[in-house]
């Protein structure tokens, strides 16, 4: 089962960071790294890693979003990485997981990078996310096209497989925006995709799954989903 891996940068060296968390996002960190991270009144508990400053980390956000050089100054000031993992297994894992996102970006972490799809965050842009009626795994997801197709990345720490589809059928923004609406549907709903099926797009579209005989990355790959991809075809 694949976990999630979320990388906070923070403003703190790693030593100092033992006596930071639990005075800034109250956290109890443990001594002993086999031991996890635990938050007051979050019903998770996390596996985690620290580790010294990345160079030029701002190399990694600008992959996902395009910095300005303050904010790109920002983040490359950051003194240490904290790493948060665990697993997800349905909505109520995922709202104590952006719980814990909250905690730490509310004590100073500058922002989030997610390793098990690539996405990037600053913290404050991050907020959008927050204040999203109910749960949606916008933010969570990246978007890779390859050829005419466009294809979710990171789907596989909800138990999900990845979707695509056709690049004919909209912009890169129309089309993001449908595959997420349609993978909160599977992640909140439990809408499970099977050959044939169809369902309807946000926007009244007329879609049909079909299973892809291979996904975006191959076996091996860090990136590579085990559940597979399915297509969604506009009739």
């Amino acid at each position: 089962m694949k976990e999630f891996i979320i990388a906070f940068p923070l403003p703190v060296s790693p030593t100092e960071c033992q006596n930071w968390l639990p005075k800034n996002a109250s956290a109890h960190f443990p001594a002993d790294r086999k031991q996890p991270i635990r938050f007051p009144d979050i019903a998770m508990a996390f596996g985690w890693g620290l580790q010294p400053a990345h160079t030029e980390l701002s190399h990694v956000f600008n992959e996902h979003q395009v910095l300005g050089a303050d904010e790109c100054e920002a983040i490359d000031q950051h003194r240490s990485l904290l790493f948060l993992r665990g697993e997800i297994h349905g909505p109520d894992d995922f709202t104590a997981v952006q719980q814990a996102i909250h905690v730490l970006l509310r004590a100073g972490a500058l922002g989030l990078y997610m390793e098990h799809s690539g996405c990037a965050h600053l913290a404050k842009n991050w907020q959008a996310h927050e204040n999203a009626e109910e749960p949606a795994l916008e933010g969570w997801l990246n978007f890779v096209q390859k050829g005419d197709t466009l294809y979710t990345l990171g789907m596989e720490c909800f138990q999900l497989p990845d979707l695509c589809i056709h690049t004919r059928h909209g912009n890169a923004e129309i089309l993001q925006a449908l595959l997420t609406d349609i993978a909160d549907t599977m992640f909140l709903d439990g809408l499970e995709p099977d050959s044939g099926l169809k369902i309807q797009g946000m926007e009244g579209q007329n879609l049909e799954f079909r299973r892809e005989a291979a996904g975006l990355n191959s076996k091996g790959n860090p990136y590579h989903n085990l559940r597979g991809t399915w297509r969604l075809i506009q009739n």
